[in-house]
């Protein structure tokens, strides 16, 4: 039986881990090799690098010198994809988020009704210029 090009043999993926039990390299059975990166404190992925080389950071509320906001520490602030965009996030006293905004300048923003429930949103999508509310019940 073929299975993924490796003809009758036992084709595996190898991870290993630093001392805190984070996985911290994956390779798989072509030798691709994907490495994951953590804080100071070893507890949030910061990048993660795949085979080509592309990576993906992330930054979080208080963590590694990043400013705490309005969030809750360890949120996550932004997600920055392999060509360098952005994704932001926002959010109130108690951790909500309140504000998603894209690479390409769209955003939603999300309120809350007295239940704590989302009661709102607002989202622009800036490729089909146009905004649109929604009323949650």
């Amino acid at each position: 039986m073929w299975s993924n090009g490796f003809r009758g043999s036992s084709p595996e993926t190898r991870t290993d881990y630093d001392s805190y039990g984070n996985v911290i390299c994956t390779m798989d059975p072509r030798a691709h090799t994907t490495t994951i990166a953590y804080d100071g404190s070893q507890t949030f992925v910061i990048t993660v690098s795949n085979p080509l080389h592309h990576v993906i950071s992330t930054r979080y509320s208080g963590v590694n010198g990043v400013g705490m906001g309005t969030g809750l520490y360890g949120q996550i602030k932004s997600v920055t994809n392999p060509n360098g965009a952005v994704t932001s996030m926002e959010y109130d006293g108690i951790g909500r988020g309140t504000k998603l905004t894209q690479p390409n300048g769209s955003w939603t923003i999300t309120a809350y009704n007295s239940f704590g429930t989302v009661g709102k949103q607002h989202c622009l999508h800036q490729h089909i210029a146009e905004s649109v509310d929604l009323a949650i019940f």
